[in-house]
């Protein structure tokens, strides 16, 4: 059983880095809630609304790609609607997304708390219809300026240098002063892009999960100072943006970054090499993002990993063939309890649902495994771990590991599965075991939580992050023994949980383009280049819409190794696109894709 006081470990996070920083919890809490009302939430461990949560973290710095949040029904319902309206946006169906948009405003009686946090993010919503609709931008004003006053004050542009602040409302300040630009107020605009600029500086935001909204701002402020004939500070600007980019491991505003290179004094920091190295780059994005315009490219509200309690819990019955009785039972409770919570009328932010999360091995309430020291993952620190092992260090991945031993309860079943998953990678290394007996260990590890048989039945899988490595190590395991379509057969069939129905967020999508990046080496191993190249050009403008710079960097590699291996024979675009590939890879400073596209350039250029 999970005791009382590690049931809210974000919001303990929350009040120790508002300590460990000497930041003000009425700091954080200005225009989201009462301070009072945050004290009661950590103290009596009262669950937070997920966007007044995700709006502290990230006033704070503090990413929110590491965290599962598993939510009740009508939180879930909200997140259904605000997914669906940025796919309508996406796929420019903006009818359906304003009548979504209506149905959210709606709807918020139902909401528990955060009220105008809500109504807010509708009205960022709506502002990117109303630009793809092409509406004065003085009515788009309006709707921005309504949004903001929802959770900023009044004089909120005389204090932006010390206000910390959200996604939702960096993005609705950066959709102020473009259009501001458009208005011809570019004195107006060029001051909120200066202090916004300065904002991203402090240490919360630098570098930090932001920082594709501040390279919006980045760019466009460049541009003015280009203008303004401010090259020093153009200079400064270019230089913190495109390291803060490639750390991000982003691509899409690198290129033209680098482009206001060209315009400074006979090229100060390129020579004529780099800067067909750089322009490489730009092909490869305009190559798949066909309408790319850097000029009104702005980016669209995210979420990550979000699950409905009631919808996961019924999946994960069905994977592991438990029934409601038999999990009430495990659960020391009625089996009335289980069918009121798989219907959404029980909340699920209860000790019997903490019960419920660890007996089928998801990650317990909203964290990924939360180390209780220093605010870091522990899929971050696993993360350390795999990169020491691919290095080739293995006594630094077997320390980490045990670190993580150390800081983890391990009456947490994902916990177990964890560090056990990557002990038997120490294992495999360290000893020269054949496919069939990993293929066993694998199968071993991953019952800890599933049963490999059980998802094999299944269809519409949805795993998380220890699983869908393991899961695909197991295909892999197959194409060794020669068994590739029982491999593809498990992956396409994992592949379809991360479809529109289950929307699993930004998150999701992430795992279904690595997961369609295996099926798709899976395909080649068997020769069927043509259908592999297929499936990588269905996923490139996956991967561009989302900025992905190291997964464009694999299929661009993955897609002209199949070229070479089809044709034997490579065109004047292909070897274009794999030096925007090599140059891109070398930036973000991956030296393996490095290495494989020097092998694969040396032998078919």
């Amino acid at each position: 059983m999970i005791e009382g006081a590690k049931k809210n470990l974000i919001l303990k996070m929350i009040k120790e880095k508002c300590m460990s920083d000497g930041i003000m919890q009425k700091e954080i809490c200005l225009g989201l809630c009462d301070p009072a009302y945050m004290s009661r939430c950590i103290s009596k461990n009262v669950e937070m609304d997920k966007l007044m949560l995700d709006a502290i973290m990230q006033r704070l710095g503090i990413s929110t790609k590491s965290y599962a949040y598993i939510l009740r029904d009508s939180e879930y319902v909200c997140f259904e609607i605000r997914e669906k309206i940025r796919m309508h946006i996406n796929n420019k169906r903006f009818l359906e997304a304003n009548q979504l948009i209506e149905k959210y405003i709606n709807m918020q009686e139902v909401v528990k708390g955060a009220k105008k946090l809500h109504l807010q993010t509708a009205l960022l919503l709506k502002s990117y219809i109303l630009e793809k609709e092409k509406v004065d931008a003085s009515s788009q004003m309006q709707n921005v300026e309504k949004a903001l006053v929802y959770t900023l004050p009044k004089d909120y542009e005389q204090k932006i240098e010390t206000l910390f602040l959200s996604e939702v409302e960096l993005l609705l300040l950066t959709r102020k002063a473009l259009l501001l630009e458009i208005m011809q107020r570019k004195d107006e605009a060029y001051e909120l892009y200066f202090k916004l600029y300065q904002r991203q500086l402090d240490k919360p935001y630098r570098g930090g999960e932001l920082i594709h909204v501040f390279v919006v701002v980045d760019y466009h402020l460049s541009k003015l100072c280009f203008e303004r004939g401010e090259l020093e500070l153009l200079k400064e600007i270019l230089k913190n943006s495109i390291e803060a980019l490639l750390k991000n491991n982003k691509v899409l505003l690198v290129a033209e970054l680098l482009a206001f290179n060209k315009c400074l004094v006979e090229n100060e920091f390129l020579d004529e090499r780099q800067l067909y190295d750089y322009d490489a780059i730009k092909f490869l994005v305009l190559n798949y993002k066909k309408e790319w315009d850097p000029d009104i490219y702005f980016p669209l509200y995210r979420e990550y990993d979000v699950y409905s309690f009631r919808k996961i819990i019924i999946q994960r019955r069905g994977l592991m063939r438990v029934s409601q009785e038999e999990l009430s039972e495990r659960c020391c409770c009625n089996k009335t309890t289980i069918e009121r919570m798989e219907q959404g009328i029980v909340d699920t932010q209860s000790d019997i649902g903490y019960h419920i999360l660890n007996v089928v091995g998801l990650p317990i309430e909203k964290s990924f495994s939360l180390l209780e020291t220093e605010y870091i993952s522990i899929k971050e620190m696993f993360l350390n771990a795999l990169v020491a092992l691919n290095n080739g260090d293995l006594k630094k991945s077997r320390s980490l590991c045990n670190q993580v031993k150390q800081n983890i309860d391990l009456d947490l079943i994902v916990n177990k599965q964890g560090i056990e998953w990557y002990n038997f990678l120490v294992f495999c290394k360290e000893h020269n075991i054949t496919s069939e007996e990993k293929l066993k260990g694998l199968e071993e590890v991953l019952a800890y939580t599933l049963s490999l048989e059980n998802i094999d039945k299944v269809e519409n899988v949805i795993l998380y992050g220890n699983e869908i490595d393991i899961v695909c190590s197991i295909a892999h395991c197959y194409e060794q023994i020669n068994k590739v379509n029982m491999g593809l057969l498990l992956l396409e069939k994992i592949r379809k949980g991360y479809n529109v129905e289950n929307m699993v967020g930004e998150e999701g999508i992430i795992f279904y383009l690595i997961l369609s990046k295996k099926v798709e080496s899976m395909y080649a191993s068997k020769g069927d280049f043509k259908y592999a190249n297929s499936l990588i050009n269905e996923c490139l403008h996956q991967v561009l819409e989302h900025d992905i710079a190291g997964l464009l960097v694999d299929y661009i590699y993955d897609k002209i190794w199949n070229k070479a291996q089809e044709r034997k024979i490579l065109d004047e675009d292909d070897i274009y696109e794999l030096k925007g590939a090599y140059t891109l890879s070398v930036m973000i400073g991956d030296t393996y894709m490095e290495q494989c596209i020097k092998r694969l350039y040396a032998k078919y250029c």
